[in-house]
């Protein structure tokens, strides 16, 4: 009797089944652009901006924060520039103080950086908008073969952010010329350790090498946050922030 229940039940659910199983079969797709202009501004509806309204006065209290000042305007440009320096140098610190080994150099690309820093007060918005990728910090091993091929990549590419240790000029031909890491000719035989986020690290902009390194280490830090803790504790000591151009990356005329 009760096998006779659930037999008849299975026919029940599956007979339910068939009736509820369509086959649908897709005969034409529209798709249209919809521009957004001004004229949705002058019509957007009131319930919707209440809710945003209720959201941006929250954003907008912790993105107009001041949290320090900086000496000078910091562009972002090849083949170097006062952003891509001060950030290049901040990995290279960054890593040595949070694992406690040297680090040889910092790479930073020129996409992650976003827009320049204005000079004068600096806002928790600002620095946003200038990292807005969820960039962590990575600390990779490289040959000193790869740290030769690497170099030529950023020479064809036109520079990118490299923190104080190189010294490297871009020839005529877009290629590395006189490399020096620390003030010394780099040794093919030696591994190299460098400062860079975990994007380049994957191998992206083209940056390659990093593909191959022997070694790497994600750290668990935003390079965001990074900069925002920085920026705190210079302004806890009065200090303002600063860069300079040097001979890291010069390209010959």
């Amino acid at each position: 009797m009760n096998t006779s229940k659930y037999i008849i039940s299975g026919i029940i659910i599956c007979s339910l089944a068939a009736c509820t199983t369509s086959n649908y079969v897709i005969t034409e797709s529209k798709g249209y652009t919809i521009p957004v202009t001004a004229r949705l501004d002058r019509s957007s509806d009131p319930n919707v901006a209440k809710i945003i309204d209720m959201y941006k006065t929250k954003v907008d209290s912790i993105t107009s924060r001041v949290i320090g000042e900086s000496e000078t305007a910091m562009d972002v440009d090849r083949p170097q520039s006062l952003l891509s320096n001060f950030t290049s140098d901040l990995l290279v610190e960054t890593v040595e103080k949070n694992t406690g080994e040297k680090c040889d150099f910092g790479v930073m690309n020129i996409g992650g950086i976003r827009t320049s820093l204005s000079k004068g007060e600096i806002t928790v918005g600002e620095i946003f908008s200038i990292f807005p990728f969820e960039n962590s910090i990575s600390m990779v091993t490289l040959k000193g073969t790869d740290v030769k091929e690497l170099f030529d990549i950023i020479a064809r590419r036109g520079g990118e952010g490299v923190s104080r240790q190189v010294e490297v000029r871009i020839g005529k031909d877009s290629k590395a010329h006189g490399l020096k890491i620390g003030g010394e000719e780099i040794d093919d035989s030696r591994l190299y350790t460098i400062a860079t986020i975990d994007y380049i690290a994957n191998g992206n902009d083209e940056l390659t090498p990093f593909k191959d390194a022997v070694s790497r280490t994600d750290l668990e830090l935003r390079l965001r946050d990074v900069m925002l803790q920085y920026i705190a504790e210079k302004t806890a000591k009065g200090e303002k922030l600063n860069a300079s151009l040097d001979n890291r990356l010069i390209q010959e005329k």
